[in-house]
């Protein structure tokens, strides 16, 4: 079982071997908060299902976001697991796990 009162960074190699699924995550930061990762558009601001793609440019980095006919692009309502899956990214990178 892991150390729930350690940031994953802290804990033990063999703690951080099998990453948590859904855990919440210590720090200073709330992510929601953060006006920089809001202005990145990776989910539709629609309300209802969007199936265009949504491209992103910054200097020589892009990510086109795409959606299946069937269920579309995530949408403002799915914001909170996006940037939940996003602060797990961080975390195994700063963990030293490859992302």
């Amino acid at each position: 079982m892991s150390s729930p009162a350690l940031p994953s960074r802290q804990r033990p190699l063999q703690e951080r071997e099998q990453l948590d699924l859904f855990r919440a995550l210590p720090g200073d930061m709330a992510p929601r908060d953060s006006q920089d990762l809001m202005a990145f558009p990776f989910f539709s601001l629609a309300k209802s299902r969007r199936v265009a793609p949504i491209d992103f440019r910054a200097g020589n980095v892009t990510i086109r976001v795409e959606g299946t006919a069937e269920h579309g692009i995530a949408t403002i309502w799915d914001a909170d697991v996006l940037i939940w899956a996003a602060s797990q990214i961080v975390d195994a990178r700063d963990a030293g796990f490859r992302s």
